[in-house]
């Protein structure tokens, strides 16, 4: 997985996120992929969303996907 490597927008002064999918692979483990990064808009009520890749499906045809805070440590504690 790629570390983030633009200056992190928390040190601008907005709040930052990493964008994750969760899917169950076909043996039940809970498998985390990430796809992006975002952001909260200029006005400070939209959250901006960037991703570097594309969710998968679940067995149900669902696509997920979760915004955790921004973590510089973030490949340490998610994989």
């Amino acid at each position: 997985m790629t570390k983030l490597t633009t200056k992190s927008h928390s040190e601008e002064g907005s709040t930052e996120y990493i964008v994750l999918s969760y899917r169950q692979d076909r043996h039940g483990n809970v498998r985390k992929t990430k796809l992006g990064r975002g952001f909260l808009g200029r006005n400070g009520t939209n959250i901006n969303v960037s991703l570097e890749a594309a969710p998968l499906t679940n067995q149900d045809g669902e696509c997920w996907i979760t915004l955790v805070p921004y973590d510089p440590n973030f490949s340490e504690k998610y994989e």
